[in-house]
């Protein structure tokens, strides 16, 4: 197993010592209830009112605390799961106005509320994501700080902690939380329950693994793997513990909510867990180990079955990293999900292997209502693909698009990274080439920030942050709720749209653009790829669907994107002749009061006027892309 603490589990001191500290701290205390806690995804600086009344932010279950909620349950243990991320999404939602709403109080009060009610002999907090730290930190630091008079007896209550956050960037989480008593790490339900039976005296303390047990004077590490196989993997998450009706009521699950109704219940559910792939910008190897250990089928379909009946789940998310491993595991799980008439529809928000992308399987996806997919692309450059282990070649992504294009009902997109170590115009050029040869729906471009302790996160690390692409990563996302993307041109100009044609000409190509540069290739690739292509009218089922994602941009993701505002009122007029001048004075706007956005238009030559007089819209100069398809060598 990888660490960056050193093993030291076979001391017969650490084993003597762990057993005492744990009879000192449980003695007045033993554990019989279990608080499992969810944090905000976001602190209170990060939060953005009018985005929360949009239900544009993230709301998934917490599925790893309902697994380990699970074996708890099934133990006789008492097990409450309180989702702090739900609660104040929640009550922001429901608000009068922001005035009235304080984010640190709404979710410091349903904390104090919930321990105060349940009195929990022990508390666990998870931590899945980079961003979510400082929110991490606040509500371990407010569980410490609760006050002593509430508790029987009056002590403090023991904290854990765990989740892939706290197991990638392990020595940052230890310095913040040095209060947390133990820490877990990697996949822990089976090392959380047997901590907790090794507190009750029903398991051997040399049963003790994937955990740092830290007393007031020493730091005792346990670290053998004890991940489950697959068959443990079969089991379903103790639902009971969370409000199943209300996650997508005020939040979003996945990037395809747009596609079904507005008052469809949405889920999450895992098939299986890791990657065939060692990806060197990805955490999940890291994280779930080497390999991909399937669920039973008949498992998983019961587990949307259950899903439908008990809280009336419409559409799941598929939380798995590697959903097609296995084609034929795959093609089974859809075929029974057919067989059962289950009547939902699902996606693979978080990407699919384009290898696995074959006609038997996504037929037997489409069937089984599959409404969207990602395909993990990433570059379009064969030397980085080998470079950053990507388990994909340009002729299989191209083989993945042939293939998917082909089932209509399947919304197809992709990921892209622009600004890899040492990736220079030429081959970001290869990227962008294989964009349009795919000629997908979508395409998800974003700006490499790798996760910490990935291989290409050490790698760009320790690279000259001078003026390369290679600049030290901040482990932080640039895409999503909380990205970056959404203010790029805020604090920026744009640059003439001769200058971008001539990053990709002459004697530059072989030179690695500055990380401005990056967002001046980013911006216009973006452009082009997603909304300068719905003026190249396709099939009329087609544009509509893209009228309605454009839509979900323009009124839910990006309200104040100017692209989203006119290519939304662009494909309503082309489909169904309205005009909505509220949009338009919206536009104008925006325009008045940025000067990059003004200019952008101009130098794309998109017309407010044609918009505004319901002209016929005159595609801005035609030949532009022609001219971005040919200086890419299309």
């Amino acid at each position: 197993m990888n660490t960056t603490l050193k093993l030291n589990v076979s001391s017969k001191d650490s084993y003597d010592a762990a057993e005492a500290f744990l009879e000192s701290l449980f003695k007045a205390r033993p554990i019989q209830k279990v608080l499992l806690i969810n944090p905000p995804d976001s602190d209170a600086s990060m939060l953005r009112y009018s985005d929360v009344k949009r239900k544009s932010y993230y709301n998934y279950p917490p599925y790893g605390l309902g697994i380990i909620a699970r074996h708890l349950l099934d133990k006789g243990y008492q097990v409450e799961i309180h989702d702090l991320n739900l609660k104040v999404l929640e009550a922001c939602y429901l608000s009068k106005n922001e005035e009235n709403f304080d984010f640190d109080a709404t979710w410091k009060a349903q904390l104090a509320e919930m321990v105060n009610q349940f009195q929990p002999d022990l508390i666990g907090v998870t931590c899945m994501f980079t961003m979510t730290h400082k929110s991490f930190v606040d509500v371990c630091n407010e569980i410490k700080n609760l006050p002593a008079e509430w508790l029987e007896p009056n002590s403090k209550i023991p904290l854990a902690i765990g989740g892939v956050h706290v197991t990638q960037s392990l020595s940052r989480v230890l310095d913040d939380i040095p209060y947390a008593e133990f820490t877990f790490l990697y996949e822990a339900e089976r090392a959380f329950l047997n901590f907790v039976e090794v507190v009750k005296k029903r398991l051997s303390v040399h049963e003790l693994s994937q955990v740092i047990i830290r007393t007031p004077h020493s730091r005792l590490e346990f670290l053998d793997e004890d991940k489950p196989d697959a068959e443990g993997l079969n089991f379903l998450p103790a639902y009971e513990l969370m409000d199943m009706t209300k996650y997508s009521s005020y939040g979003r699950i996945g990037a395809f909510r747009w596609v079904r109704e507005p008052d469809t219940r949405l889920a999450t559910v895992l098939a299986n867990r890791g990657c065939r792939a060692a990806c060197t910008f990805c955490s999940v190897r890291h994280f779930n180990g080497v390999g991909v250990r399937h669920r039973e089928v008949e498992s998983v379909v019961d587990e949307l079955e259950f899903l439908r009946d008990e809280y009336g789940i419409g559409h799941i998310m598929w939380l798995d990293d590697d959903l097609l491993h296995d084609e034929n595991r795959a093609v089974s799980l859809f075929n029974e999900m057919t067989r059962r008439n289950l009547g939902m529809t699902w996606d693979a928000s978080n990407g699919v292997i384009a290898y696995s992308c074959k006609e038997e399987v996504i037929s037997a996806a489409e069937r089984s209502g599959c409404v969207g997919m990602n395909i993990g692309v990433e570059s379009g450059n064969p030397q980085i693909l080998r470079e950053v282990k990507k388990p994909g070649t340009v002729e299989t992504f191209l083989s993945a698009s042939e293939i998917i294009r082909k089932h209509e009902r399947i919304n197809s997109r992709a990921f892209l990274m622009l600004g890899f170590p040492n990736e220079t115009y030429r081959k970001l050029m290869d990227t962008l080439n294989l964009a349009l040869k795919m000629n997908l729906d979508w395409y998800n471009l974003t700006i490499l920030e790798p996760l910490p302790h990935t291989p290409i996160f050490e790698a760009m690390a320790e690279q000259d942050s001078g003026e390369t692409n290679s600049q030290k990563p901040e482990g932080r996302y640039n895409s999503g709720p909380h990205g970056r993307q959404g203010t790029i041109g805020e604090e920026r100009n744009v640059i003439p749209h001769e200058e971008f044609w001539d990053m990709f000409l002459g004697s530059s190509l072989d030179t690695i653009p500055s990380k401005e540069k990056l967002l001046d290739i980013w911006f216009y690739s973006n452009y082009y790829l997603n909304f300068y292509s719905l003026f190249q009218a396709g099939p009329e089922s087609k544009l509509k669907r893209q009228a309605r994602y454009v839509k979900n941009i323009c009124l839910a993701l990006a309200p104040n994107n100017p692209f989203a505002i006119y290519f939304h009122t662009y494909l309503q007029q082309q489909l169904y002749g309205v005009y909505e001048e509220q949009l338009i004075k919206k536009l104008e706007e925006k325009l008045d009061s940025s000067l990059f956005w003004k200019n952008a238009f101009v130098e794309l030559e998109l017309s407010i006027d044609q918009l505004e007089k319901r002209l016929p819209i005159i595609k801005p100069k035609i030949d532009l892309w022609l001219d971005f398809k040919c200086v890419l060598g299309f």
